[in-house]
This record gives structure tokens, sequence and C-alpha cells, in this order.
């Protein structure tokens, strides 16, 4: 005779993944009960297994939510891109008695030169002072040197009419120098960066979002190689391909929008 009765479910995410699918994406859902028509759910157990592409980041959590959480414990373990994650609808009054409803979280987390960590705190309120949540440095070039930033210098600007196939777009262009490096060493790289700003937008995309989101972009940067008197019509060229490469890579073909073109 059977004691106790085990239900499973397996789901493969990869499936739905459209661009770069990891080497293992599985969902599992696990179910104990006495026998099968037992409604009764002695065991409840929720996860997930990622096999990914190796990255620099390391964490460990244990949450405790309340009464009323949908996973009243869930926790997670990550290493370099290799993942588990376990969460169970059970032990609800145990949460509840351990938090009183506010949520707790026992984790690290090494990121960008941090460990973050919290130590039996509220993960939604950060209070100022509170020590059992905050981050240390642990990176020793950070230590040393300071954390890596950018630094820009504004070179020059103009104004242009990017022309496209269906009409021009008036945009203003801001020639930057772009410094990224430490704060206490010399050794910078650079980079020639144009900052275009379009106050009515330049249909760049598809919007699949039926006009919700809009098929417009009002500003971002392209990049470009050498500082020349007429550097100007590089920025255009660079801003030109680049729109047009949006375009192809979503399948625009005319603006979904209100036409606002000078």
């Amino acid at each position: 005779m059977k004691l106790l009765h085990v239900h499973t479910y397996f789901r493969d995410n990869n499936s739905a993944r459209r661009r770069r699918p990891r080497l293992l994406d599985r969902s599992f859902h696990l179910w104990v009960r006495r026998h099968e028509d037992d409604e009764r759910t002695l065991l409840e157990l929720g996860g997930q297994v990622i096999a990914g592409r190796p990255d620099a980041t390391v964490s460990a959590r244990l949450h405790f939510g309340g009464l009323h959480s949908e996973t009243p414990i869930d926790m997670h373990v990550s290493l370099f891109g290799q993942a588990l994650y376990l969460n169970t609808s059970r032990g609800g009054r145990l949460a509840q008695a351990l938090t009183k409803g506010n949520g707790r979280d026992l984790s690290l987390r090494i990121n960008d030169g941090r460990l973050w960590y919290m130590l039996w705190a509220d993960p939604n309120h950060h209070r100022k002072g509170d020590k059992r949540q905050g981050a240390v440095v642990v990176n020793v070039l950070d230590r040393i040197y300071g954390r890596k930033r950018f630094y820009y210098e504004d070179l020059d600007a103009a104004v242009i009419d990017l022309e496209l196939p269906e009409g021009t777009y008036p945009v203003k262009l801001t020639l930057q120098l772009q410094r990224h490096g430490r704060p206490k060493q010399h050794r910078r790289t650079e980079q020639l960066t144009v900052q275009w700003d379009a106050r009515h937008g330049i249909p760049t995309h598809y919007d699949s979002s039926a006009g919700w989101k809009g098929d417009r972009t009002y500003g971002s940067a392209v990049n470009i190689d050498h500082h020349r008197p007429d550097w100007h019509i590089d920025a255009t060229a660079a801003l030109a391909a680049w729109v047009l490469n949006e375009r192809a890579r979503t399948g625009f073909r005319i603006a979904q929008t209100e036409d606002q073109t000078a």
C-alpha cells in the first residue's frame, strides 16, 4: 500500500527564450499528499534550476514573508551564473510568527566590487543608519584608487536637419569627450561621443504597444572616431545609420504616430 502520493510538474523555460537560451533552465513543482484523492497537501515545493553562461555574481538569499504571502518562504543560491531557486506556499504561520507580516531577508551578494548584505532586514524598507543592511567595498582597486566612473567634457555643439526617407528632423548635437577611469589614476580610456536631442522625436522602431509607448526616440548618443572641424557631418552619418539599423531590427515601415517632421 502506498503511504504517500507525490505529484510532480516540470517545465523547460528555454522553449520560451528566443535569444540566448541557457544550457539548462527548468522549473519544477512538487506536491506530497497522503493519497491521490486527498485535498490536503503535506508538502509543496517549487523552484528553478539554471545553468547559464558564467558571470561575476555570487549571491544567496533566504526570505520569510507573512501569512498572506504567495510564497511565505523562498530562497536561492547563485554562483557565477549557476543558480537554484526554491519556494513554498506552505509555512505562512511560521513566517508570520517570525516576521510579524513585514517580511525579513537574510542575504549576501557580491556584485560590482561590493558585498551587499541584509541581516534579518525588511527588504521593502531601507532606513538610514540601519546596520542590518548595506554594502562593503571588496574590490581592492576600488579601495585604493576609487570606483571607475565617467567624466564628460563638452567640446562643441551644432544643429542639423537629419534627412531620412520620409522627411527631415531637426536635431541638436553636442560633441563630448568621454573619459572612463578611477579618480586617483591618471590612466583613463577616451571616446568621442555625440549626444543628440530631437524635440519632436524621430521614428526609430516599430511600436508593438498600439501607440501606448510610441515609435519615437527623443535623444541618445552615437560615437565618432575623430574631432574634425566639420565633425557634425560624421555625427549626422552615424545618427542616420543608427536610426536605419533600429528600423531594420524592429521591422519599422511607416511612422505610427502623428508626423512632426520639420
